[in-house]
């Protein structure tokens, strides 16, 4: 109704460019400018009918409210696979935290691709972070290598930027403080620094040919290979070095009877697989409270009757037994009691919630 009355009351004249009153009907394009006036009171009419309606729909919306990027949601796992979408360590002082199968680091630092008696490989698994101290055990093995000239060393798997548990390769390198070192190393690698390439294809040697079996792959083992175990394992933060028992079998025959190898002997502690590579494992550092520490290294040197266990048809029925409780365990475990606390910080960009 008041569109209507509206319209009626209207003048049925317009004016004219020199301020004279004219009809529509006289005034030439009085049609289109009509037009264009009654637009304009159309819509400042309906605009004002529709202001109530709008009112009320504007006092029935609900405020928004931005949602908070929390990591611990729906948004994230909320198991142990978490560990693979962060790209950067944790802020904070370095902490080891919990145990090498059950944990994380905060404030880890990343191993330089290259350096003073050491190349890093598979670079593109991003597995180069550890606890400083790690960091620092390598630079100064990668240097004292150097110094023998029996580098450079290849250096595998460290751990993810903020430890924790790997879907592939390892059970432990969770708190910042394992690494593994390849026993062979190509020539190329004595002459040059790797490429890329290089560094994803090229495979580790095995030094054991048969499993369970106390011989050694004579074609590489080298007087290098030797020289870096043994300077691996010299360092006192080295809380111990697991290698396969065919090698530390080998190392007991050529070095037991010198008391002054004892110390570094007693570090290598046999265990499965391990053929290619060297698995050091470091102490807990100064700064972790919160780092489970292994139980202690027997006394002795380990190349007793303990080690000659490891040939034996026991171990090998332990290691099936082993490998099939794990294929039993498909899913990523839960989450290391402490480390809850990294995840808060941030995150990963890949997975924040839009906002």
């Amino acid at each position: 109704m008041t569109t209507r009355k509206t319209l009626r009351s209207l003048p049925r004249m317009l004016i004219t460019e020199r301020g004279r009153v004219a009809p529509f009907s006289n005034a030439f394009g009085g049609f289109a400018l009509s037009l264009i006036f009654y637009g304009a009171v159309l819509g400042s009419v309906a605009t004002a009918e529709a202001a109530p309606y709008q009112k009320r729909r504007s006092a029935q919306k609900k405020p928004v409210v931005a949602q908070k990027r929390n990591p611990v949601s729906t948004q994230l796992p909320l198991d142990a696979s978490v560990w693979a979408l962060f790209k950067d360590p944790a802020r904070g002082p370095a902490q080891s935290i919990g145990s090498a199968s059950a944990g994380c680091v905060q404030g880890a630092e990343s191993l330089s691709p290259d350096g003073p008696g050491y190349q890093v490989m598979r670079l593109s698994r991003g597995r180069f972070y550890g606890h400083p101290t790690l960091i620092a055990y390598l630079q100064k093995l990668g240097a004292a290598l150097e110094k023998e000239k029996a580098g450079p060393m290849l250096v595998g798997d460290l751990g993810l930027p903020r430890g924790g548990w790997m879907k592939s390769g390892h059970a432990s390198h969770q708190t910042g403080i394992d690494v593994d070192i390849w026993y062979w190393v190509p020539d190329s690698a004595k002459e040059r620094s790797l490429t890329l390439r290089e560094r994803e294809v090229t495979s580790a040697k095995s030094l054991v040919p048969v499993k369970y079996s106390p011989k050694i792959e004579t074609r590489w083992w080298k007087a290098e290979t030797e020289k870096l175990i043994q300077l691996a394992a010299g360092f006192s933060e080295v809380d111990r070095i697991f290698v396969n028992a065919a090698i530390k079998k080998e190392l007991c025959r050529k070095y037991e009877s010198d008391i002054k190898e004892v110390a570094w002997l007693r570090k290598l502690r046999p265990w499965y697989a391990h053929d290619d590579h060297l698995h050091v494992r470091l102490v807990c550092p100064a700064d972790s409270p919160d780092c489970k520490k292994q139980d202690p290294i027997p006394a002795g040197s380990g190349c007793d009757s303990s080690l000659d266990w490891w040939f034996t048809q026991d171990a090998r029925d332990e290691a099936l037994k082993n490998a099939q409780l794990a294929a039993l365990r498909k899913d990523p475990p839960p989450i290391a009691e402490g480390c809850e606390r990294l995840l808060s910080e941030l995150v990963p960009a890949s997975m924040s919630p839009e906002l």
